[in-house]
């Protein structure tokens, strides 16, 4: 109810809710936005992400514990909220920075992406949030298998491959093999 909402001086939503009201609640104008566990905007194509991008608000923070999982378009996407003009549009950034970084490995454009976004970044390690908490530890553990299950293996990871090779690499591509 936008009555409730304008009566209140602090209100916490859900992305969901956000997207199903979005026609009157991207109206509003808000002091200050706030999105905890801001991967939910990191594809700048889908609603959620449109959604908020619309929010008007002179103020926005994001907080979140990956702010890149699988590209740097996650990055964008984010900036693309926080300071538009940062990181300029997708096309750009693409050209810029994703291409050179992600297909060129290229250190140099790393660096100087990372000195542009440096100052809006906020980084705590878990030692500084929560000293308590073990140190990582990983245990592997081999396991040999008998004839029958390496069999099975050898047969799934062959026909999985087949399939892979089969794909057209145009299209969905990506889809398709994930």
């Amino acid at each position: 109810d936008r009555r409730a909402i304008l009566a209140h001086d602090v209100v916490l939503t859900t992305y969901h809710t956000l997207r199903e009201d979005a026609d009157w609640m991207v109206t509003l104008a808000w002091e200050f936005v706030v999105l905890d566990e801001s991967q939910h905007i990191k594809n700048h194509h889908s609603d959620i992400s449109r959604t908020v991008r619309q929010l008007q608000s002179p103020r926005k923070l994001a907080l979140s514990g990956t702010p890149i999982e699988n590209s740097l378009s996650e990055l964008w996407s984010l900036f693309n909220f926080l300071n538009p003009p940062l990181l300029g549009s997708h096309a750009g950034f693409k050209k810029q920075f994703l291409i050179p970084i992600e297909k060129d490995g290229e250190a140099d454009r790393k660096a100087k992406l990372g000195e542009l976004i440096k100052p809006y970044f906020l980084r705590r390690r878990k030692k500084e949030v929560a000293p308590e908490l073990p140190s990582l530890t990983r245990q592997v553990l081999w396991i040999d298998m008998d004839e029958e299950q390496q069999d099975l293996y050898e047969r799934t990871k062959s026909a999985a491959r087949n399939e892979l090779l089969a794909i057209e690499k145009e299209g969905d591509y990506r889809f398709h093999a994930l």
